[in-house]
């Protein structure tokens, strides 16, 4: 698949990834508090911000629609502690929150009343570290039943996350842009292509981006809790979590997150395993 275009695109991103790596280094970005995307009353309401909109509450479908997201009917987690989408995407959103002690505070006003037993943070790693993620556990709503661990990772947010956004996936934008003059990933089989984009794995130094999060899933496992485990994130988190859920053959329910078709190489995966995965990509997400 060489040849001049190809150089050229392959060192138009090898560019944006160093300077993007020389930005790590020369700035810092702080990190603003997030808000809730839905806040708890005594009964149903709507969360309305400073422009006029918000979110539900409580998910109760798309009664104008006669065909609702198919998404929108799914429960996630235990049936004793089930989980809509909209649960999990306020989730993946909360752990965009720089101060662990804030991102409590949030989940309680996001699920502390509920009319269920309130969710606890069990984890929260510190920002700066690549993948933040954190636990949350929410305990059944019958005695003896089984509880749901949500594992959130957060996305793209600082310098760091966008070069490794950058690092990650170069080599398969390379060859989406050289899609656009021959269509060489319509021509060539998957493996191949899986192949070309596997080898560009900088000797294993990407691996602990999931790795890590992993072992400490396996362990959560090994542990015995009466509990299901459901992982969410947005962007580089939805794509960390659809890596270690696939890995794991674990549900994850993940928004704008990249996909691992090409890459499932490159990720020690194979595309099978992902089929407890599933991705929404919002209109206007960026």
């Amino acid at each position: 698949v060489a040849g001049p275009f190809y150089n050229i695109v392959l060192i138009f991103f090898l560019c944006v990834a160093a300077a993007l790596e020389a930005g790590t280094a020369l700035f810092a970005t702080t990190a603003e508090h997030v808000t809730p995307l839905m806040v708890s009353r005594t009964r149903l309401e709507t969360q309305t911000d400073a422009r006029g909109s918000g979110l539900p509450r409580v998910w109760l479908g798309n009664s104008s629609s006669q065909v609702p997201y198919a998404a929108c009917r799914i429960t996630w987690g235990s049936t004793d502690a089930s989980l809509s989408m909209i649960d999990l995407a306020a989730l993946a959103w909360i752990v965009y929150e720089p101060d662990c002690r804030n991102m409590a505070v949030l989940l309680s006003k996001s699920f502390g009343q509920l009319g269920r037993p309130a969710p606890s943070l069990d984890h929260c790693s510190p920002y700066d570290v690549l993948p933040r993620w954190a636990s949350f556990y929410f305990p059944p709503a019958r005695r003896g039943g089984d509880g749901t661990r949500v594992f959130a990772v957060k996305g793209t947010s600082t310098w760091r996350d966008i070069y490794t956004d950058t690092k990650l996936f170069a080599t398969i934008q390379v060859l989406q842009a050289f899609s656009k003059v021959v269509p060489i990933l319509s021509l060539l089989p998957l493996r191949l292509v899986q192949t070309i984009v596997g080898q560009t794995n900088t000797r294993g130094g990407e691996r602990h981006l999931w790795e890590d999060l992993e072992e400490v899933v396996r362990r959560q496992l090994h542990v015995g809790r009466h509990e299901r485990i459901v992982f969410t994130g947005h962007s580089l988190g939805g794509c960390v979590a659809q890596i270690v859920a696939a890995r794991l053959q674990l549900p994850a329910l993940v928004f704008s997150a990249p996909g691992v078709l090409y890459s499932a190489r490159r990720f020690g995966l194979s595309v099978e395993q992902a089929r407890h995965v599933v991705v929404v990509m919002p209109d206007g997400d960026v």
